[in-house]
């Protein structure tokens, strides 16, 4: 496994736990959210490592990472790693998953990853 996989597969069961949370209709604390950094023309992108990645821009630097969860109507997202505040969405070149779908895939492929333990 290479280092970003390592780095990944540590991040998933606090991922895990977070999408349970997400999942029972619990929203991102004031908190979390006061503590995220904004994402500029962001996009979903599906991955080739997980069901999907959250693409943009933020202070001015491209990133892309796995999300987990997000919520456009209300403006979050969260990766593995951390909170996003949505900001301006860049053109869609297809329709957006509905977030209980994404949610969804993503729980199947964090247990996928983890080797079925929990969830």
């Amino acid at each position: 496994m290479t280092a970003e996989g390592n780095h990944l597969r540590y991040g998933l069961p606090l991922a895990r736990d977070i999408l349970e949370r997400l999942r029972r209709g619990e929203q991102p604390t004031g908190r979390e959210l006061a503590d995220a950094m904004c994402i500029e023309q962001w996009r979903l992108v599906p991955g080739e490592v997980a069901p999907y990645l959250l693409a943009g821009t933020v202070a001015e630097q491209a990133i892309s990472e796995v999300l987990i969860a997000f919520d456009p109507a209300v403006g979050w997202a969260r990766t593995v790693d951390r909170w996003f505040v949505l900001g301006n969405a860049a053109p869609a070149d297809r329709p957006l998953p509905s977030a209980s779908e994404l949610m969804r895939d993503v729980a199947a492929w964090i247990d996928r990853q983890l080797g079925g333990a929990g969830g």
